[in-house]
């Protein structure tokens, strides 16, 4: 994956990207909404401290690939 976005950093000029995919916890004061969002949002455990660098790390490989 890294050498693909590397690869497209290399041959077009980007000018944008998002990294996607983290999961957050639910963090909404209006109870209705609360509510619906344990409905829908998967249930996860939080991640450890080494899955949160992992995913950190993987984040900024993927920045520098894309060349910001």
């Amino acid at each position: 994956m890294i050498d693909a976005v590397r690869m497209l950093g290399e041959s077009k000029q980007v000018i944008g990207a998002d990294v996607t995919g983290e999961y957050s916890p639910i963090e909404v004061e209006n109870r209705l909404m609360h509510a619906m969002a344990l409905k829908i949002h998967p249930k996860m455990p939080d991640p450890s401290a080494e899955g949160l660098r992992r995913n950190e790390d993987t984040n900024m490989a993927l920045v520098e690939a894309i060349g910001f």
